[in-house]
């Protein structure tokens, strides 16, 4: 995984970053969504939802 080759060479731009990257950068995101979430009532899900950027095309494949 390049993550680990990124985090060695220092910071870059977010653009040549997300380029570098092997996976869909919101997987990572992924597992906050319930912890977000905990505590939280039904109708509140679509805030904390969209409030993530999360992509489901990629990572659902």
């Amino acid at each position: 995984m390049r993550v680990l080759e990124l985090l060695q060479e220092g910071p870059r731009s977010v653009r040549d970053m997300l380029g570098a990257l092997d996976v869909d950068p919101s997987l990572f995101d992924w597992p906050a969504l319930p912890l977000a979430l905990k505590g939280a009532i039904v109708p509140d899900f679509p805030l904390v939802n969209k409030s993530f950027t999360l992509s489901y095309a990629g990572n659902d494949l």
